[in-house]
């Protein structure tokens, strides 16, 4: 039964076993597998069983990116033994079978070197709608001030009235 261990940055190790023939794992409820680090994607990758007993290891268009053994994908097959990165938190793959090939830790392994806001240098956005980015009208200042001075007069004008109304 493959097992998975993940190591979140300045956290403790979480293992799991699994053989079901779809794993989603992401920073969201409703994924097989939940890490909620601000590293990965709400729906991060996913990895799913082939009819050989291997799992093919998906990343779902992630903005920080999947990397196995230092390396990134998009879409691999996961060998027996494998070190995994989703963004920052790194993870260790293996068959029940497998052990880690000798000589190396689980904790052992780089994980990539992302830039402080989580995105890589070279990152693109591929998305088909343009980012709304709302531009700044330079006449909203004057017209909100506007807008306090006539309720300042209408009430210094609604004051004038009952002060003329009392008088009488």
């Amino acid at each position: 039964m493959p097992k998975l261990i993940v190591q979140v940055p300045d956290g403790e190790e979480v293992a799991y076993e699994f053989d079901e023939p779809l794993i989603t794992i992401g920073r969201t409820e409703g994924n097989s597998i939940v890490i909620p680090h601000p590293s990965l994607s709400s729906a991060h990758c996913q990895m799913m069983l082939n009819p050989d007993g291997t799992y093919t290891l998906s990343d779902l268009g992630s903005t920080n990116g999947t990397f196995i053994n230092g390396a990134p994908v998009t879409e691999a097959v996961l060998p027996p033994y494998a070190q995994i990165a989703f963004g920052e938190v790194g993870a260790s793959f293996y068959t029940v079978e497998a052990a880690p090939p000798s000589g190396i830790s689980r904790r052992a392994f780089e994980l990539p070197d992302l830039p402080a806001k989580g995105r890589p240098s070279n990152f693109v956005s591929v998305s088909s709608v343009p980012k709304n980015r709302k531009k700044k009208d330079p006449a909203a200042p004057i017209a909100a001030l506007l807008a306090v001075l006539s309720i300042l007069v209408s009430l210094g004008l609604v004051g004038a009235v009952f002060t003329l109304l009392q008088a009488e």
